[in-house]
């Protein structure tokens, strides 16, 4: 993902819970609520923008953890030496 796209998704959720069992809860809700307004036959608009948002804020919340995995994963191995057997 280009830095743009990530910086304006970053402030575009920056309310939004970034823990990723958080995220997941609030993606399904939307999912949900969406669901609803297309099954009811009620606000289609709105149910459009609300799925594009849940894919705004799935990918926001993968890049993000994807731009720690360096981070995360130099610490586990400072951690955990690896003792070659």
């Amino acid at each position: 993902m280009r830095d743009e796209r990530f910086i304006l998704l970053e402030q575009k959720f920056s309310e939004a819970p970034k823990n990723e069992i958080d995220a997941l809860l609030h993606i399904a809700n939307m999912l949900k609520v969406a669901t609803f307004l297309i099954v009811s036959n009620l606000e289609h608009e709105t149910a459009l923008d609300i799925l594009n948002s849940a894919v705004d804020y799935s990918e926001y919340i993968a890049e993000d953890k994807y731009r720690q995995l360096p981070d995360l994963l130099a610490h586990k191995y400072k951690e955990e030496p690896h003792t070659g057997k």
